[in-house]
Formats: C-alpha cells, structure tokens, sequence
C-alpha cells in the first residue's frame, strides 16, 4: 500500500524509543500529499529543521501550508496596525530576524532551505504567523502589559494522503534546529480510519487548523501573512536550474551492511521496545487466547484511555479476563504505572492467581500487615508506620477493608492511580430505596477517591449492577461519568427510558432533545452496528433529521411515519450513557460462539444454562414496573465483536 495505512504508524512516539526523523516524518511525508503545519517557534533555524524529508514529499507534488509564532517590537506592531510609512519597515525588521546568512554556512542548512525555497517559488509553500493580540485585535509587543507574556506555542501537524486517509500528530514536537533530531521530544499521533481516537483528539485538530488558517477571529490573537522580505530572501537563494533532490541529506537512503551480531541485537531492541508502542503487545502476549468480545471490550477501553467503564457481563463470561488484558497493556505499555485492584476479600487469592497465571503478573495482595505475593512463602511485611495503600504500586487489596472508616483516610492520602478497579462493584449502593438513602460505605469510599481525584480512570465489574432500582445503575454510572443533564439525579435517568417506553407522539420531545444533547456534547455520535444499521435503513433526509435532533428538536412527532419510528427508538436508546459506558455480554454470545465455531478454546464440552429466577412477594414493590424499568434481564443476542455499549441495556 502507498498509503498511510500501509505503514507502521505507532499512537505515540518519543525520542526515547526511537528516532523520530526516520520512524515516523520521512516515511509519512514520502507518502503525503498535503502537510499543514502549526509550529511554536518561528525562526530560519525552524526551516532548516522544517525541511528535513521534505524532498520525497516534494517530489511527489506535496503542497504545506506553516502557522508560526514570532515575537513582535512596538514599532512592527504600529507597522501592523496600518501605517503605511512603517509596513516596510516591519518587513526589514521581521526579515532580519529570520536571517539564513549563518545557516548557509552549513551545507546541510543550506540544502534544506533551498528546498524550502523552491517550494515558496512554485506556490507550493505557504506560511504564516501568529501573533497576540488586544480584545480590539491590534497586535500587542513582546513587553506590552496587556502581553502577559503570551506565544503563539501550539505545536501540531497534519497530513493527508491521496486516499483520502490523514494522520494528526500533536505533542511537544517542535519545527526547530533541533526538534527532530536532538531533542528529548515525544507526540501523539491519530489515524482517521482510527475513529475512536481520531473523533476525539484527531479531528479537533484538523477543525483548529483550518480555523486559524482563515484568520477566524481568536480573542487574544492574529494570524498574518509572512513578510514579503524574508520571501525575498529565500527566493534569491534558488537558481533557476535547481532541481529538488531526490531525498533530504539525513535520510537513511541505503542499508548499510550488518553483521549477524549487529542484526541480533536490533532485533532484541525492537523486542523490548514493543510493548511501548501502544499496539496491543499486551494482549496478544497475555498466556491464554481470549474471547473475541473480551477483546474487544479490552481494545475499546485501551483505546479510549483514560476512559471509566461499567464492566456488566453476565456470571461466566470473563469480566476478570477482560481487566486483566486490559491492565497488562497499560502496564506494558507505560501508560499506566499504578494500579489498585479491589475485589471481596473471598475473591482475593483467586484474583491473584488469575493475574499470574494467565497474564504473568505478580501483584501482590494486602493482607494484614503484609504484602503477600502469588508465590505463598514469598511475603514482605510492610514498615510499621507507613501507609500500606502506598506501599507498592500495583496493589490488590479487599474492598471490605478500603471501604472501612479507617482505611478510607490512608487511601486518600496515598499517592493515586492510573487505574482503580472494583469487582463485585454492586456491592456499594445506598442503604435503602427511598430518593433520600444514604449511601453504605463502600459507595462512600468510592465517592471520595473520585471526589479528590485519586484515580484517572476506573473500572467497575458487576454482572448484577441494578438489582432492585435504577437508582443504584445511575449511583454506578456517576463514578464512571455522565454527562450534567445525566448528572442531575437517577429521576432523569430514569425518566428518559419511560419516555422511550410512552406513545411516539405523547413523548416530551423538548426533555428527550436536552438529554441527547447533553450525551453527545460528551461523546461520539453513537456508532455501534445496531444503530448503524437501523439508520442505513432509511433515507438520507430521515438520517439527517434523526442526526439534527440534539440541535433542532422534533415538533411534529406525528409527521414520522409509523416505519421508521424504530430507528428513531434505537438512535434514542443509543444516545445514553448506559450504551455509551456498559459493556453487557450475555449468554447467548458463548451459544453463539458454539454455534459458529468461532472460538478456539475447546468450549465443546462447555454446559450452556439459564434459569429464571423468581422475586420474593416483598421485592416486586419496590420494582419500577415492567414498561417503565431499565431491564438487566433483557438483553440482546450479541455479535461476535462487542461495540461500545455491547450488549446495553434496552428498555422493555
């Protein structure tokens, strides 16, 4: 493939790991089309480092547009302003400050902003700059008052290939002498056939670019043209034979010969390496093969980190699986370097052995005054006096100990972690059913490590997490996160879905626009394979509407015709934080993989039963009823690749 996807683009990069010019700026822009660049500093320095591996990118017709800052003296700014008599004055002045007079020294240097040149001749080159501004707009001097000291700093770039594909890079990454190639650097990059990242962090930066670009207005700042003197400068540096070469002088060009041992030890560095590049070497080095919807319920937390999850999937079908995989990732990867792991304390052993034996973690477990590993004579007893929640950085611990009084103070005052985990998460709950119920101590202690922000995300597992009220759903959904309508109270919740349940045309449609709309402003449009589908099967001026809901509501209910209120109902039901942030998998999804033979894991001999298991006389009471409940019971056969909301709750 000639394309970006056809290369080994890594989510992050970092001068630790690898060489940024090689690994990832010459072999993307070999294969570009279009490069948009927005680049802090703004110096004839950066061109030189601007250039590097421009040549292949030229050669193949490549066009760049450049955003830089520069800092301004009061007399540009007055030149700015529109005084005529000083306008060429600021060209002079900002040209000498972008002098190549000492660059050109340097053979390399000078190679490099001849390219640059060139590409400013041909119409190809385009740059900009961007300066701070007063709330009139006027341009502000590096040591105005109203300056504050402000640059224009961002640092991003984007690049489009001639499928139509772009990746956007945006970190600390820097178009100076030295930010490809000597400097301690590190970036994130988003793939737009990525959508999970590319939605969220891709895109804005496109939809940025192309603001600034058009000069939008910015309280605080302006974006002008590059002066016509420094445009000058370069173009007398290019003869009219000059011929782009064929690669930039850094360039790897050939491979030099290696000895066996030299071979050896690349490949034993790109081995260790591996796990850091984010690519999923976690998970497909764990010591078992998972289920395809542990997978892909591991793939779509990993990618969306730091996100909080409800993990909900039915007794049996491996929700321990699914933390596993997912904290092995994150500690192989670096992303996370400290995890706290709360489970019932009769689960404690079997939790530890899990984490060693299939994922090869050795976390050890608090018990007492010890820190006991999975290796039962191998123990460390923890020093009298300090605090055994900061003890060690991955740690697994019984719930019923964080949520005591006592322990809940040494918790919040350990360190935090990248990831806090609850088994059995159902167990913190409110001590009653009525709007007023205090919570129990469990949910109190929970409540506080988000309240001080002791964890970046956590994870919930509960195959049980609503048993008698939705209330204790909403109480599980606000430590994950929820949008503010959402937010509000279990009433809003809970009213959303009875509203779903009610006639089409006798639904407050203005309440159910305002809580669509609080859910997206949050998150993607919903984009599991159920929705998609429903609304592939209706028109385009149908699809538009149901996508304009958030914005311009529905005043005419009665005007959608019978046909097509079903697409309505699940674009609705998909909208909700229950679709957005619950992973649901039932049964059926192990009969499906008997059935198919999808599963290579010898499940043949596996026994499939449901029972339905009937409530007291003295539970149905405190039930909302049938038509207006959030059911838990109800769900739908699942595919053999979970999405988000896998498996969500539906109301019945």
């Amino acid at each position: 493939m000639n394309g970006f996807r056809g290369l080994q683009l890594q989510p992050s990069y970092s001068s630790a790991s690898g060489d940024l010019l090689n690994d990832f700026y010459v072999p993307i822009l070999s294969r570009a089309i279009r490069y948009d660049r927005i680049a802090g500093y703004f110096a004839s320095s950066a061109f030189v480092s601007a250039a590097a591996g421009l040549a292949r990118f030229v050669n193949g017709g490549g066009t760049i547009r450049m955003i830089v800052g520069v800092q301004l003296s009061h007399a540009d700014c007055e030149a700015m302003l529109g005084a005529p008599e000083l306008a060429a004055e600021l060209d002079a002045v900002l040209a000498q400050r972008l002098s190549t007079a000492s660059l050109l020294q340097d053979d390399m240097a000078r190679q490099r902003l001849q390219v640059i040149a060139w590409l400013v001749r041909q119409g190809r080159l385009e740059i900009r700059v961007g300066v701070p501004s007063s709330p009139t707009g006027a341009p502000l001097a590096t040591d105005h008052p109203e300056n504050d000291g402000r640059y224009f700093h961002s640092k991003s770039g984007i690049l489009y290939d001639a499928a139509g594909d772009i990746v956007a890079f945006s970190g600390s990454i820097n178009e100076s002498s030295q930010g490809w190639s000597r400097n301690f650097e590190q970036f994130k990059a988003y793939m737009s056939w990525k959508s999970e990242s590319w939605d969220d962090y891709g895109a804005p930066e496109v939809q940025d670019f192309e603001r600034l670009w058009s000069g939008a207005a910015m309280p605080g700042w302006r974006i002008v043209k590059l002066p016509e003197a420094f445009k000058r400068q370069l173009l007398e540096m290019v003869p009219d034979d000059y011929v782009v070469p064929d690669f930039d002088p850094a360039e790897h060009t050939t491979l030099e010969p290696f000895s066996e041992p030299d071979r050896g030890v690349k490949v034993v560095e790109e081995i260790r390496n591996a796990p850091a590049t984010c690519t999923g070497v976690g998970l497909i080095s764990a010591a078992l093969e998972p289920w395809p919807h542990q997978l892909a319920i591991a793939r779509r937390v990993l990618d969306t980190w730091p996100r909080s999850y409800l993990l909900a999937d039915q007794v049996g079908l491996g929700k321990t699986i699914e933390v596993g995989l997912i904290l092995r990732e994150l500690l192989l990867s670096g992303r996370a370097n400290r995890a706290l792991i709360l489970v019932p304390a009769s689960l404690l052993i079997q939790w530890q052995q899990e984490l060693q034996e299939k994922f090869c973690l050795d976390v050890p477990r608090l018990d007492g005054t010890n820190l006991v590993f999975s290796d039962p004579p191998r123990r460390r007893p923890i020093k009298s006096g300090s605090n055994p929640w900061a003890s060690v950085p991955v740690l697994l611990a019984s719930s019923h100990l964080a949520r005591r009084r006592v322990h809940r103070q040494r918790l919040l005052n350990a360190p935090g972690w990248d990831l806090v985990v609850v088994d059995e998460a159902h167990h913190a709950r409110r001590s009653g059913l009525k709007p007023d119920s205090n919570p129990n101590q469990m949910l109190v202690m929970l409540r506080d490590l988000k309240k001080h922000g002791k964890f970046k995300a956590l994870l919930l597992a509960s195959a049980t997490p609503m048993q008698m009220h939705p209330r204790e759903l909403w109480d599980l959904l606000q430590l994950v996160g929820l949008p503010e309508r959402w937010a509000s109270g279990d009433q809003a919740m809970a009213r959303y879905f009875q509203q779903l349940s009610a006639p089409f045309n006798d639904r407050d449609w203005d309440f159910l626009r305002s809580m669509v709309k609080s859910q997206l402003l949050e998150a993607d449009t919903p984009s599991d394979k159920r929705t998609s589908a429903a609304l592939a099967s209706v028109g385009l001026v149908e699809q538009r509407r149901i996508a304009n809901f958030a914005d311009n509501g529905l005043r005419q209910p009665q005007d959608i015709a019978k046909s097509k209120r079903l697409v309505w109902d699940e674009w609705l039901r998909a909208c909700t934080p229950v679709r957005d942030r619950v992973f649901r998998t039932t049964r059926n999804t192990l009969r499906t993989y008997l059935d198919e033979a999808s599963s290579h894991r010898a499940l043949s001999s596996l026994s499939v039963r449901s029972a339905i298991t009937s409530m007291t006389s003295a539970k149905p009471q405190h039930c909302m009823s049938a038509s207006t409940a959030i059911s838990v019971l109800v769900t739908r056969p699942t595919p053999l690749v979970a999405t988000r909301g896998h498996g969500a709750w539906v109301s019945s």
